[in-house]
């Protein structure tokens, strides 16, 4: 979607059906937007996905993920080098990273052990392009429990925290 200068919608765009969602978008300093969702089949058979929008609102690329995989976050670090987060196949933290031409830099699940249905729901990038990942990890009969995971630039895991939560942020 684009917005006019008074900040109202001037076009939107439809990628594939109503199990579509979309959870966060970005702007780059050249105005180009990303979008980080997912396309599904039903409600349980989805498909993770990362767009790039032009300024003027046409698809540049598009990203895609296994089956059975949700993307929540997406953050931007200071090379316009995008980070993606989500859950894929109810046992695994997702996290990537590519360029800004769409390139796969790395990519990482993580199994958090013991756990269901984990998904990462946030990340943010640092000044020396350190991504750190924010995962909702549930059991049932439990509270949430919250994961955060530290990776390098090159997408070595660098160290995992884990916090026993009290439910949903």
């Amino acid at each position: 979607m684009r917005t006019a200068s008074g900040g109202g919608p001037i076009g939107f765009r439809k990628i594939s059906g109503e199990w579509d969602r979309a959870f966060e978008v970005v702007m780059d300093g050249a105005g180009n937007a990303y979008v980080v969702g997912y396309i599904g089949v039903n409600v349980s058979n989805n498909q993770c996905t990362l767009l790039k929008y032009s300024p003027e609102g046409e698809l540049v690329w598009a990203r895609y993920y296994p089956m059975y995989s949700v993307c929540y976050g997406l953050a931007l670090d200071a090379d316009d080098n995008l980070v993606v987060v989500g859950g894929y196949a109810r046992i695994n933290i997702l996290a990537a990273k590519y360029t800004a031409d769409g390139d796969l830099v790395w990519f990482d699940h993580y199994t958090v052990s013991g756990q269901y249905t984990p998904a990462a729901r946030d990340v943010a990038v640092d000044a020396d392009a350190n991504a750190y990942v924010l995962a909702v990890t549930s059991q049932p009969g439990r509270l949430d429990d919250y994961t955060t995971i530290k990776y390098s630039p090159e997408g070595e895991r660098l160290w995992v925290r884990y916090y026993d939560g009290f439910g949903l942020f």
